[in-house]
C-alpha cells in the first residue's frame, strides 16, 4: 500500500510447477490495467489511445511458463486501483507512490522477500528513484 494509504488491487501468479526464486513486478502503462487496455471495447477506452486490445495476461503466462513469478498491480485510479487525488490520474507524478508501496510490501513479505532474484518489468518508465530497486 502506497504511503498515502490508497488501497491497490494485486494479482500474484506464482511460476508454473510452483515458486520459484524468480519473481517479477510487472506495472502496467497509463491509461491501462493490470489485465492490459481495453481499447477494442469502443468508447471511452478508444479515446484514449487507440481501438486496440492489449492483453497482459498473455504476458504473465509467458513469464510463468519460463519459471518467474509474477506480482502485477492496479495503479490508483486505474482498473481496481483505489481512488485517490479526486480521481485524477498523476500520469507517473503521484503514481510512483504505488511502485514505492508495492515494493516495500514485497520486503516485508514473509514469502515473497526471499526469493533470491527479482526483476522489474514494466510497460511505462514512470518518475522513481531506482534506490528502491537495488535488491
Amino acid at each position: 500500500m502506497p504511503d498515502d494509504g490508497t488501497p491497490l488491487e494485486a494479482w500474484y501468479i506464482p511460476a508454473k510447477g510452483g515458486e520459484s526464486g524468480k519473481f517479477v513486478i510487472f506495472w502496467h502503462a497509463l491509461p491501462m490495467c493490470r489485465a492490459g487496455y481495453p481499447g477494442h471495447m469502443g468508447e471511452p477506452w478508444s479515446k484514449f489511445v487507440e481501438a486496440v486490445e492489449i492483453d497482459f495476461v498473455i504476458q504473465y503466462k509467458h513469464l510463468t511458463d519460463a519459471g518467474d513469478n509474477v506480482l502485477t498491480f492496479d495503479f490508483r485510479n486505474h482498473g481496481q486501483g483505489g481512488a485517490a487525488n479526486d480521481g485524477v490520474s498523476g500520469v507517473g507524478q503521484r503514481e510512483w507512490r504505488d511502485v514505492v508501496g508495492v515494493k516495500k510490501f514485497v520486503d516485508t513479505h514473509s514469502c515473497l522477500s526471499k526469493c533470491g532474484s527479482m526483476r522489474v518489468n514494466c510497460s511505462e518508465l514512470i518518475f522513481m528513484n531506482s534506490h528502491f530497486f537495488q535488491n
